[in-house]
C-alpha cells in the first residue's frame, strides 16, 4: 500500500464515520473532503473543480425543479382525491392503488419529492377513514425506494453512478436501461409489503392523529416559574399531583444547574425550569396553568397569542428546509410569524439539551400554535412540511397539464437514442442537458417561477455528490480503487464473478443502511469497476449491483431520506424499520444477485 492509497482510505474511513456519528452537516463535510484532498496534492485544482462541473450533480438540481414544476402546478391533485375514494374501500385496496401509483411517479420525480407530495395525503386519508398512519407511511416510503430503481432519474445514485461509470470509460446507462430489472425489483418489492410486509407494520397512532385523545407519542417542552407565579414555595410534588398529571417530569433546571432527582421534593423558586415529556393532546393543559410560560417565550420577551382563537399543527423539518442548523432561538417564530413552538419531538434526543438552544435537524417534528392566518403565511415559506390534514390549493393550477406535458418530454427525450431527419442526425441527448432544458421550459411558461427553483433545489444534496465525485476520484486516481478491489476479490471473487456481483452489493447495501447512498454510490461506483477490470468481467454487473444496493435502505431510518422524513410523522422506532426491512433488504440481494448477471452478462 502506498502512502497515497492510505491517505485515501484513512479519509475516507473518517468520512464515513462522522457521517455516521452525524458530528458535521453533510455539505460541510464534503468540501471539507475537498479541500483536505486538494491540501494533500490527491487531487489537481482543476480536478477538484470538475466535480462541481460533473453532469451528476447539474442533472440531479434539474431533477428538483421538475418535481417542483409538478407539486407547484397540482399535476398530482387528481391522484390524491382518486386516493381518498380508493380509501373508503379499506386499508389494503388503498394500499394496493397507493403503492404502485407511488412507484410509477419516483420512477420519474425524485424520491423526496414523490414523499413530500404524498406524506401530508396519506395523513388527511388516515385522519379521514381513521388509519393509524404507522399502516402506510412505511410502505410509503419503501415504495418511493422501489420506483426509483426504474429509469435511470429515479433516483440521485442512478445518475452518480452512471456518470462515474463515463468517466471511467465505460459505456453510460441509458435511461430505460434499468427498467426491466427495475420493475421486477417493484413488483417483488411491493408484492412483499402487500402481502407480508403489512402483517409486520405496527397499528401506531402519531401525534397527528391524536388530538383530543390521550396517549401516543410525547413531546418534549420546557415551562419556566414566572416571579409572581402562585407556585413559589410550593413543591414540585404537590404541583405534579393537582396540576401536571398529564406530564411526565424529565428534568429541573435552576440557574443554568441541572437538580437532581428525586424532582417531587424540590420547592419551586423564581426561574426554576421544568423539563416535560406531555402528549400533544394534554399541550393546552399545561400550557394555561398559571404561573408556568414556555421558556423559550420568557427568554426571549414574547407577548402570548391568545389561545381561544388559535389552532394547533404539527409540522416536519425537511430536508432542504433553511432551518436546518438553525436554533429556536435564531429562528424566533412569534416576532417573525406569529406563531408559538410549543414543543418538539425528536426520536432519541437528549432531554438534557436546553429547548432554545437546540439546533433544527431534518426530520424534527414540531407542535405550533397561530392563527389561521399565521400559520397560512408560514405554510406559504415552504421551510416546514405540514403534517395537518389541510387541503393547500397550488399556486398554478390551471399549468398543472403543461407541467406533465413537460416533464413527459423530458422522459421521452431523454430516452430516445439516434433518429435522422433527412441529412441529419439527431440524439442521443445527454440527461443533463434535457433536464437543463426541461426545468427552463417550466420557468419560461410560468409552471415555476426562478425563486421557487432555486428553492426547490436541495442544494445540501448536491453538495455532497460534488464531495463525494472527489473522494471517488482521488481513489480511482490514487489506485486506492484497484486496491479494494483486490481485496474484495480476494475474499469473492475466487468463488466466480457471481459471488463477486452478489459481495458488492452486500457490501453497499450495509453502508446505506449507515449513510447517505449518494455518497456510497460516489465511493463504490469505482470499486466495482475495479473488480470487474481485475476479474476480466464487464463492468456492467457489478455497476448495476451498486445502483441497485444504494436504493434498498429499508432496514433502519437513518440511511435514506425518505424513511427519516417518516419516522417521526408514523410515530415509529427504529425496529419497526429493521422488522419489515431486513426481509426485504435479504429478498432484494438473493433477487439482484441471480438477476443482474443474466440481464447484463460477464462476457
Amino acid at each position: 500500500m502506498t502512502l497515497p492509497i492510505g491517505l485515501v482510505i484513512l479519509i475516507t474511513i473518517a468520512t464515513f464515520v462522522i457521517f455516521a456519528t452525524e458530528r458535521m452537516r453533510t455539505d460541510v463535510l464534503a468540501l471539507s473532503v475537498l479541500s483536505i484532498l486538494g491540501v494533500l496534492g490527491l487531487l489537481t485544482p482543476s480536478e477538484l473543480l470538475s466535480c462541481f462541473s460533473n453532469p451528476a450533480p447539474v442533472t440531479v438540481a434539474s431533477m428538483f425543479v421538475l418535481g417542483a414544476g409538478l407539486t407547484r402546478t397540482g399535476a398530482l391533485e387528481g391522484v390524491a382525491n382518486k386516493l381518498l375514494r380508493v380509501a373508503e374501500k379499506g386499508e389494503f385496496r388503498l394500499m394496493l392503488a397507493m403503492l404502485p401509483l407511488v412507484a410509477v411517479v419516483s420512477a420519474f420525480i425524485n424520491n423526496t419529492a414523490v414523499v413530500t407530495f404524498f406524506l401530508p395525503v396519506a395523513l388527511l386519508i388516515c385522519s379521514q377513514k381513521d388509519i393509524p398512519p404507522s399502516r402506510l407511511l412505511i410502505p410509503l416510503s419503501y415504495a418511493a425506494m422501489l420506483g426509483g430503481t426504474i429509469t435511470l432519474i429515479g433516483t440521485a445514485p442512478n445518475i452518480v453512478v452512471s456518470n462515474i461509470a463515463t468517466r471511467l470509460h465505460e459505456e453510460p446507462i441509458h435511461m430505460f436501461e434499468p427498467a426491466l430489472m427495475g420493475i421486477l425489483i417493484a413488483i417483488v418489492g411491493l408484492g412483499y409489503l402487500l402481502l407480508i410486509g403489512r402483517k409486520l407494520l405496527p397499528s401506531r397512532e402519531t401525534l397527528a392523529t391524536l388530538i383530543g385523545k390521550t396517549g401516543g407519542t410525547e413531546y418534549r417542552t420546557e415551562l419556566v416559574v414566572l416571579r409572581n407565579s402562585p407556585l413559589l414555595g410550593q413543591k414540585l410534588g404537590d404541583v405534579r399531583i393537582k396540576q401536571l398529571r398529564s406530564a411526565n417530569i424529565l428534568g429541573v433546571t435552576r440557574k443554568h444547574e441541572p437538580l437532581d432527582p428525586p424532582f417531587d421534593g424540590i420547592v419551586l423558586e423564581d426561574g426554576d425550569r421544568l423539563i416535560l415529556s406531555v402528549a400533544m393532546a394534554s399541550v393546552r393543559d399545561v400550557q394555561g396553568i398559571h404561573g408556568l410560560a414556555l421558556a423559550h417565550e420568557v427568554e426571549l420577551g414574547l407577548e402570548e397569542i391568545s389561545v381561544e382563537e388559535t389552532s394547533l399543527v404539527e409540522t416536519i423539518v425537511p430536508i432542504n428546509s433553511p432551518l436546518l442548523g438553525k436554533t429556536l432561538r435564531d429562528l424566533d417564530f412569534v416576532e417573525k410569524h406569529g406563531v408559538r413552538v410549543l414543543a418538539l419531538h425528536r426520536q432519541g434526543m437528549s432531554l438534557r439539551e436546553r429547548f432554545l438552544e437546540i439546533p433544527m435537524r431534518f426530520g424534527d417534528t414540531l407542535l405550533l400554535q397561530g392563527t389561521d392566518d399565521a400559520i397560512g403565511n408560514l405554510r406559504d415559506e415552504r421551510s416546514l412540511l405540514f403534517l395537518s390534514p389541510v387541503k393547500i390549493p397550488p399556486v398554478r393550477r390551471p399549468k398543472g397539464r403543461l407541467a406533465l406535458a413537460i416533464v413527459a418530454g423530458v422522459m421521452i427525450v431523454a430516452g430516445v437514442g439516434a433518429f435522422h431527419i433527412g441529412g441529419l442526425t439527431f440524439g442521443p441527448f445527454p440527461v443533463a442537458i434535457v433536464a437543463i432544458i426541461g426545468s427552463l421550459v417550466l420557468v419560461l411558461t410560468k409552471c415555476i417561477d426562478m425563486t421557487e427553483a432555486y428553492e426547490s433545489i436541495n442544494w445540501n444534496i448536491i453538495m455532497l455528490i460534488a464531495g463525494m465525485l472527489g473522494l471517488g476520484l482521488a481513489m480511482e486516481k490514487t489506485g486506492g480503487a484497484e486496491f479494494i478491489a483486490h481485496r474484495l476479490n480476494d475474499w469473492f471473487g475466487g468463488y466466480g464473478p457471481h459471488l463477486a456481483v452478489a459481495g458488492i452489493y452486500l457490501i453497499t447495501m450495509l453502508m446505506t443502511e449507515m449513510v447517505s447512498n449518494n455518497a456510497v454510490a460516489a465511493l463504490m461506483t469505482p470499486i466495482a469497476i475495479s473488480s470487474a477490470h481485475a476479474l476480466g468481467c464487464s463492468a456492467r454487473p457489478f455497476m448495476f449491483a451498486v445502483m441497485f444496493a444504494c436504493s434498498a435502505s429499508f432496514a433502519t431510518p437513518i440511511g435514506y431520506q425518505t424513511n427519516t422524513m417518516i419516522y417521526g410523522a408514523g410515530g415509529y422506532k427504529f425496529l419497526d424499520f429493521f422488522k419489515i426491512g431486513a426481509p426485504l433488504n435479504l429478498l432484494m440481494w438473493i433477487l439482484v444477485s441471480l438477476m443482474v448477471p443474466i440481464l447484463w452478462p460477464f462476457k
